[in-house]
C-alpha cells in the first residue's frame, strides 16, 4: 500500500479501518472464527483509485509438531 491509504479489512465476524504509516505499512487486530476465514481487504489510495484483495486464514488450534 502506499502512504496514506485506508486500508478497509472485513471478516464475517469483524469490520476495521485503518490507515498506512508513512511507509505505507499498517497492522490490525481481526476477530476470526475457527476453521478457513476470508478477510476481504480494500484499499483506498490518495489518488482515489481502489485495490482489492481476498486472503485466505486458517486458524486452527491444533498442535503442529
Amino acid at each position: 500500500s502506499l502512504p496514506g491509504s485506508t486500508i478497509a479489512l472485513t471478516t464475517p465476524d469483524d469490520d476495521l479501518l485503518v490507515i498506512t504509516d508513512a511507509n505505507g505499512n499498517f497492522t490490525a487486530d481481526l476477530e476470526i472464527s475457527g476453521g478457513e476465514n476470508i478477510i476481504d481487504i480494500t484499499a483506498l489510495l490518495p489518488d482515489q483509485k481502489t485495490q482489492n484483495l481476498k486472503l485466505s486464514v486458517t486458524y486452527t488450534t491444533a498442535k503442529i509438531n
